[in-house]
């Protein structure tokens, strides 16, 4: 995600910018962030497929996670 994600928008967005440099260090830190939070979701699916239990699916944790998801492609949208 986080090789991936930037080279696109490097190619897509960033590559016609006059200078591009403050743009790509704030794109880094917006996707280093959601691959952290993607890195951890996966982890904690993973121990509890490990152990034969069944994810928590609360209405909280589906609700924060698509509140943070929205934000970080807001932020992401507006570089």
């Amino acid at each position: 995600m986080l090789v991936g994600n930037t080279l696109i928008h490097i190619v897509v967005r960033y590559c016609f910018v006059a200078d591009p440099w403050q743009r790509i260090e704030m794109l880094l830190v917006a996707n280093a962030v959601m691959t952290v939070a993607l890195a951890i979701d996966l982890c904690q699916l993973e121990w509890w497929s490990r152990r034969g239990i069944a994810p928590p699916r609360t209405a909280l944790r589906l609700v924060l996670g698509w509140i943070i998801t929205m934000t970080l492609g807001a932020i992401v949208a507006m570089l």
